[in-house]
């Protein structure tokens, strides 16, 4: 029911659902671990005999429109975003040069301490506590998702389902650590559509 093939023009779905193949850069992959983000997240790690389950998370587009109305008042996913695009993460994430201040950072200083670390420190806006949810919700998906790929020894990791597609916010949080994990992170144009078309041709044969 997952991606089956992957060009550079979007997804082409094929009888050998299990080649994911990037034309643009002339190059065939076989294995690697698919995301689907929907109302929560699952992972898979999809290979040339097949597909495995690995894991889940609570985490995905439930978490952004649940918490997202009780800190903005909307429950619309475009509002939410828009405020994401406004609001600066920063300023409701303690951040590890938050902690350090001064003096040298043993690790990366932009990366987050704790999320929503400072909101009960200082004034910050429903913008800045959306940006902050969804660096929330894109950090922890993408910590499960590179522990998968170590575990199945593979760097290519493919994101689907209707919470991570078109939604910018999310997927600059993802691509964020594209090079510091050195990851092959992938969007599908019609990631979106992923599952429902996977089901259809899976129905089919």
């Amino acid at each position: 029911m997952w991606t089956r093939r992957y060009s550079a023009r979007g997804i082409f779905y094929t009888g050998r659902w299990h080649q994911l193949s990037a034309e643009k850069s002339g190059k065939t992959i076989d294995d690697y671990i698919l995301v689907n983000i929907g109302t929560g997240t699952s992972i898979f790690y999809v290979h040339a005999d097949g597909y495995e389950r690995l894991l889940g998370s609570g985490l995905g587009g439930g978490t952004l429109l649940g918490l997202g109305k009780l800190l903005s008042g909307s429950k619309e996913f475009s509002r939410l975003l828009e405020l994401a695009e406004e609001g600066e993460s920063q300023k409701s994430d303690l951040l590890v040069g938050d902690i350090y201040k001064d003096n040298d950072s043993p690790i990366v200083a932009d990366l987050t301490a704790a999320n929503f670390g400072k909101v009960h420190l200082q004034q910050t806006s429903e913008a800045d506590q959306i940006a902050s949810l969804i660096r929330m919700i894109g950090e922890n998906i993408l910590l499960l998702a590179s522990q998968a790929a170590m575990m199945k020894n593979t760097n290519h990791i493919v994101f689907t389902g209707s919470t991570v597609a078109e939604n910018l916010p999310l997927q600059r949080v993802i691509t964020s650590f594209r090079e510091m994990l050195s990851l092959d992170i992938i969007f599908p144009e019609k990631g979106s559509h992923a599952g429902a078309l996977g089901a259809w041709l899976g129905g089919e044969e």
